[in-house]
């Protein structure tokens, strides 16, 4: 049986809860977090619509210019946290929760991703994944105002019962 891992990056940034979500769900802040190797193309319209309104709703989209990434958001609470779900190619199960906690001054912004990779070589795979989200925090602070010794802080690891499935 393939192994699930769960990961946490997360940035501290010195801006409120509501101006740091407001850039990371930009198409702006998008187009900086993948890079032109590692495309993500989708419905832009169609997800801030999904995030303004509250609703739960299904989109495609495409990652790396050529795999299908079928997106279910999910459990969304504007200016607060987001899920999306995934089952692809590359991961057997993918759940992504986006949180914007109020800290301090400012606002921590967690990424808490939960996967299995569908690749026989998981373990790298895992260790790309979380590489994959250092770049995309450090990319977001550009646009931020993040206290730079807490950009893209990690921690991969195998999950457990405890993660969310």
């Amino acid at each position: 049986m393939a192994t699930r891992f769960h990961l946490r990056v997360w940035t501290r940034f010195h801006d409120p809860p509501a101006r740091v979500w407001e850039v990371k769900t930009s198409a702006a802040c998008l187009g900086r977090e993948f890079p032109p190797w590692a495309p993500f193309k989708g419905d832009l319209d169609a997800f801030q619509a999904a995030l303004q309104s509250g609703r739960a709703t299904t989109l495609d989209a495409r990652f790396l210019g050529s795999v299908d990434w079928p997106v279910q958001l999910e459990d969304i609470r504007h200016g607060a946290r987001y899920t999306d779900r995934s089952q692809n190619t590359l991961y057997h199960d993918w759940r992504h929760d986006h949180i914007f906690e109020k800290a301090g001054d400012g606002t921590r912004y967690v990424d808490a991703v939960t996967f299995t990779p569908a690749l026989a070589a998981g373990k790298l795979q895992a260790v790309l994944t979380e590489h994959f989200f250092v770049r995309r925090h450090k990319a977001a602070a550009d646009l931020l105002s993040p206290d730079h010794r807490t950009v893209g802080v990690s921690v991969l690891r195998v999950a457990t019962d405890e993660d969310e499935a």
